[in-house]
């Protein structure tokens, strides 16, 4: 903590119920309202997409495996008598090697920190 006074106000408001809640959780814990909120802001972290580019691919290729999920899974579903399970295993393994080929999480690199 900083020897800085606080003087600044930041306001905010709420439902009736959010601030009971507010209240409550504050209470709970046995500190002011306003050293909840500072404290829980502390423990947020955001990020922002620097190269969104990039993330759109990502979503459009987890979007390609899911829907190629879904063509197997009919199919299965279709043909379970028929189904040839081996087969349908190597799609299912050439799957998870194409997502493993790309982080679907967030990288270090393509995000800042805040």
């Amino acid at each position: 903590m900083s020897d800085e006074k606080r003087a600044k106000w930041i306001k905010v408001r709420v439902t009736e119920s959010e601030k009971t809640v507010i209240n409550e959780k504050a209470k709970a814990a046995g500190i002011t309202v306003a050293q909840l909120i500072r404290e829980s802001l502390c423990r947020v972290k955001t990020w922002t997409i620097k190269n969104k580019k990039t993330e759109k691919k990502r979503i459009r290729e987890i979007n390609r495996i899911g829907q190629n999920l879904n063509q197997i899974a009919r199919w299965c579903n279709q043909y379970k008598s028929a189904g040839d399970a081996a087969q349908v295993l190597s799609y299912l393994v050439a799957i998870e090697k194409e997502i493993n080929s790309f982080s679907i999480l967030p990288n270090e690199e393509d995000h800042d920190a805040h």
